[in-house]
């Protein structure tokens, strides 16, 4: 059974924010930690017709490339994500962090080298231009845990109620309010 406040908004995400209709491709991206909130995205996909596809991330996925990761490693970008970005209908990202601060000892360097990889230059252009375009629907969905809680000087569950109050969870229909 899926956590009511996980399927509220899911379907929050999924019917209103980007508006998944039958046959769209959506890549649900998100920790690993977030599995409830991803679960339940994966299944309001599936009611609206859709074709999901999981990208999950673990923890100290990141920090592990940049501490051990050569300089062809840190730039390379597989293909699965160039043709998400040019031919998914909409992308849903899950906002959770393990660890706010896990990069603060990786050198600004290498995090730089990383960044300014070509291929993902040109990813996040085609993403920009397809929204542009009309083409592509994104949205990022928030997802409650302990660090984001620590960074607002919260407990867990006051962030989680500020959540639920702030995207009208506790609404009826979240949508038309």
């Amino acid at each position: 059974m899926i956590n009511p406040f996980y399927e509220k908004l899911a379907k929050l995400a999924v019917k209103y924010s980007i508006g998944v209709k039958k046959g769209d491709r959506i890549s649900i991206r998100g920790p690993s930690f977030a599995q409830e909130l991803i679960q339940a995205l994966y299944v309001e996909v599936i009611n609206a017709g859709g074709f999901p596809l999981l990208v999950i991330s673990l923890e100290g996925e990141e920090e592990l490339l940049f501490k051990y990761g050569s300089d062809e490693q840190l730039v390379y970008v597989d293909d699965v994500f160039l043709k998400i970005s040019e031919e998914f209908d909409g992308l849903i990202y899950i906002s959770g962090d393990y660890n706010t601060r896990n990069l603060s000892l990786i050198n600004p360097k290498t995090m730089a080298k990383f960044q300014a990889a070509p291929k993902r230059k040109k990813m996040y252009d085609i993403i920009d231009e397809r929204f542009a375009k009309g083409e592509l629907k994104w949205v990022i969905v928030p997802f409650p845990c302990q660090s984001h809680a620590q960074e607002a000087n919260m407990d867990l569950f006051s962030f989680t109620n500020f959540i639920e109050k702030a995207l009208l969870l506790d609404k009826d229909d979240p949508a038309e309010e």
